[in-house]
């Protein structure tokens, strides 16, 4: 079954599945990876057939894939010394991103999924990197002059890297919006959004709730987040954040979106140790847990 079959029957199911009468307790998420030496930092694929996501399986922390329905896992870097985090995918889906390195601050290199070709794209240039849809600039994390962090943009074919504002400290996890107008980032335990092009930084989230790892929902509707123990979904538009995850042991982290919106995968403690799991997510309200298994709905994305 082609991944875009796949993303419209999943599509059109999940809602009918998440509408099923409610389980005693607890989230529907089911676990993607097994992984003793722990999985972290999950990133959806634009077709929605894969997900990147880090571990440590070998001496260095190196960017692993594996299909999004369950599978065999696939190493892609494996680079001598150094540890490869924070993975993202461009628009196109055929280069994923990264920071790269052991001292500070890290370089940004890109990966050619198909060829397993490697550049390094910036030297000495910061963390967290976030591909722009258009895929003309990074957003990432480094120091300016001092201690503080602040999210810079810098274009994908080279150039200088600005701040987008200086009107907080400490920013961290940007994140571009899906129609690249603007960058969501978190300071001080909250989500805060930018204009792309530099401007006012506006708080997303009311106090005094924790807030880090915000990932923006393909529609542009929802911003999702980690509380540090779970994951909650903010409506860009106004509203109180909803709980995505619940009831569970452990912590979870890094959320990120299947294209058409309708799952999260992240990376939980909730197994003992850290793998990357998802969960359903519906705009029709609080998410409930199903009765039906993720059985047939893992299936529709081999």
């Amino acid at each position: 079954m082609s991944s875009q079959v796949a993303t419209i029957l999943v599509s059109l199911l999940l809602p009918l599945l998440l509408l099923a009468p409610r389980a005693a307790a607890g989230d529907l998420a089911w676990q993607l990876t097994d992984d003793s030496v722990g999985a972290y930092q999950p990133a959806w694929s634009p077709d929605g057939s894969r997900i990147a996501f880090v571990s440590s399986q070998g001496p260095d922390a190196d960017i692993w894939v594996i299909p999004a329905g369950g599978g065999t896992p696939s190493q892609l870097t494996s680079m001598t010394s150094c540890n490869e985090l924070d993975p993202d995918w461009s628009n196109d889906g055929d280069w994923i991103v990264f920071n790269a390195g052991w001292l500070d601050p890290r370089s940004i290199c890109v990966l050619s999924v198909e060829t397993g070709h490697l550049d390094t794209l910036r030297p000495n240039c910061g963390y967290r990197p976030s591909w722009s849809p258009d895929g003309g600039s990074l957003a990432v994390v480094n120091f300016i002059g001092g201690p503080q962090m602040y999210v810079l943009t810098i274009p994908s074919g080279g150039g200088d890297a600005r701040p987008l504002t200086l009107d907080v400290e400490n920013q961290d996890f940007p994140d571009w919006s899906p129609d690249g107008n603007s960058v969501v980032f978190t300071h001080g335990g909250q989500i805060w959004t930018v204009p792309s092009g530099g401007g006012e930084a506006t708080q997303l989230t009311p106090d005094p709730i924790q807030a880090v790892q915000p990932a923006w929902s393909p529609d542009g509707q929802y911003v999702a987040y980690s509380d540090g123990t779970d994951l909650w979904a903010l409506s860009v538009g106004g509203g109180a954040p909803r709980v995505v995850t619940w009831e569970h042991a452990g912590c979870d982290q890094n959320p990120t979106w299947s294209p058409s919106g309708d799952a999260i995968a992240f990376e939980s403690t909730r197994g003992g140790s850290s793998d990357i799991w998802i969960v359903p997510f519906a705009d029709t309200g609080v998410p409930s847990p199903v009765s039906a298994t993720w059985s047939t709905v893992k299936a529709m994305y081999r």
